[in-house]
């Protein structure tokens, strides 16, 4: 009742203004102890000794962004319940708390793994294209047609430009080359200073891909020639048993990876997290990924296979980085959530397949326990 006053107050004091586009949102704003007497009445399991440690997570963590996790503990039929049924019995905010700190922890690690296939990726493109030239990055001839030109129907008649360059002006090179342009313009990074001030604008490609973000990499990549895109793709490591680059492999590899770091950085929930970039399994794999081949539509909707293209790419950049040992053990401490693997998106024999090697200890027997990997707490943005 109390939050319903103070919504007729606020909508008195405070006319919603006539520009401004209304909404079927109609729930009240709710304090703390609200919200945990609506956790109670939906059977969470929060007496009366919790009720402060409830207040603290609802305050350092918000209603909002847990409720992805405590999603998975409603009752319901089949993986969807609706979000008005009742939790499980027994489900506490321990519960919810200990699968948030999973998914941290996995954010965690694989944004620390993308980070190394970053750097990499950035070098590679860098030398490539360096060695056409230091402007490689901005010229046409050196991209695909795809990139480089807009569509043949792109208006031509009325301009200043000649109708080869205004075509190029609505192409997604042009696009990434004002979207780089921004972010160098942007940069403070002492190098890019450096370059500036010595030597002026524009700065040569190999400073360029130092300064742009994963999905420009992406992006430059898909427009570069295939002899172009070989040689990265090779220098990854990716490739068929006999060693032929799989460029349009890498190209699928590096949307869905673009869309992971973004999911890691702005600290969303990871761990069963809807693939919109999804890695693509009609195309070829490198011989440890061919089990990626046989997954189901569904699996490929979630996190697994970009995961094991993490550990695969990894291990190419960098055999003594220790990555699929700390992955493995904490997939296999996960919180006992349902059908968690299923969830993840994980095969059953996902432990002995060759792209995890020999890492993950073994699963002791039962439930998995409780998550209790802190790692060092560091944010993943």
């Amino acid at each position: 009742m109390g939050s319903k006053n103070r919504r007729r107050r606020r909508e008195q004091n405070h006319p919603k203004p006539a520009n401004v586009t209304r909404t079927s949102y109609k729930k009240d704003f709710l304090t703390f102890d609200e919200q945990i007497d609506l956790l109670r009445f939906r059977k969470m399991d929060i007496p009366e000794e919790d009720v402060s440690y409830a207040r603290n997570l609802l305050r350092r963590i918000g209603y909002y962004r847990l409720s992805g996790y405590w999603y998975v503990y409603r009752q319901g039929e089949g993986q969807s319940p609706t979000p008005e049924e009742d939790f499980t019995p027994g489900v506490s905010l321990h519960d919810v708390e200990k699968l948030y700190d999973f998914d941290r922890n996995l954010r965690v690690l694989v944004f620390n793994a993308i980070e190394s296939i970053e750097v990499a990726l950035r070098a590679l493109i860098g030398h490539t294209l360096g060695s056409h030239g230091s402007m490689a990055h901005t010229d046409p001839s050196l991209f695909r047609d795809s990139f480089t030109k807009a569509d043949p129907d792109t208006g031509k008649s009325g301009t200043r430009y000649t109708a080869e360059r205004y075509n190029w002006m609505h192409s997604e090179h042009y696009k990434w080359i004002k979207s780089a342009g921004r972010k160098t313009e942007r940069s403070k990074a002492d190098f890019v200073r450096h370059f500036k001030d010595k030597y002026g604008m524009p700065l040569p490609v190999w400073v360029v891909t130092e300064v742009i973000d994963f999905s420009d990499l992406s992006r430059i990549y898909e427009g570069m020639v295939e002899e172009d895109r070989s040689a990265v793709a090779v220098g990854l490591g990716v490739t068929d048993e006999e060693g032929k680059p799989l460029t349009e492999s890498l190209r699928s590899w590096l949307r869905a990876l673009t869309f992971v770091r973004n999911t890691c950085a702005h600290h969303s929930r990871l761990w069963n997290v809807n693939m919109v970039e999804q890695v693509a399994p009609s195309q070829p794999f490198p011989t440890p990924l061919q089990h990626l081949a046989d997954l189901s539509s569904g699996k490929h909707a979630r996190i697994y296979p970009t995961l094991a293209i993490i550990s695969f790419l990894t291990a190419q950049i960098n055999p003594g980085m220790e990555w699929k040992e700390p992955i493995g053990n904490l997939i296999k401490d996960a919180p006992p959530v349902p059908d968690y693997l299923d969830r993840m998106g994980f095969p059953l024999d996902w432990d002995q397949l060759s792209v995890w090697g020999a890492g993950p200890r073994p699963l002791s027997a039962g439930s998995p326990p409780g998550c209790n990997n802190t790692l060092d707490g560091r944010s993943s943005g």
